[in-house]
């Protein structure tokens, strides 16, 4: 369970990530975005697992970032429908960018909050000699 202070600094996170990445969306820099936001996403991630203590791989990393890759996908479809009206199309990226990163913060807090109970759990198994009871 997250402590007040952790929840705080996680929420700190994944909000400035989230501004972040939905100013990205905001901007019409085609094509380009995705990567920008990637980045954006990852170093979040590698933040959260700094404050809750849980050692991120850059290849573990890249394998939470992937999954939100559909859901870039899907905002790209949309996006490109939504850009024949000026602005809106700009709105509906940043909005999407914005959620999706939100969405990955607060999964990944709840995946490395499990990751720390599981070896607390595993700490407490094993005890005096090495002997499990």
């Amino acid at each position: 369970m997250l402590s007040k202070k952790e929840r705080k600094k996680c929420q700190t996170i994944i909000h400035t990530a989230s501004l972040a990445a939905g100013t990205i969306g905001a901007a019409k820099i085609p094509g380009s975005d995705i990567v920008i936001i990637s980045a954006i996403q990852g170093m979040m991630i590698l933040s959260l697992g700094n404050v809750l203590g849980v050692a991120v791989t850059k290849n573990s990393t890249k394998e939470m970032a992937k999954t939100f890759m559909i859901g870039k996908t899907g905002k790209g479809i949309a996006g490109f429908f939504l850009q024949a009206l000026p602005g809106l199309g700009n709105v509906v990226n940043a909005t999407v960018a914005v959620t999706l990163t939100e969405m990955l913060g607060w999964d990944t807090v709840q995946e490395f909050d499990e990751r720390r109970k599981e070896k607390q759990f595993v700490k407490n198994i094993i005890v005096k000699d090495g002997r499990y009871e």
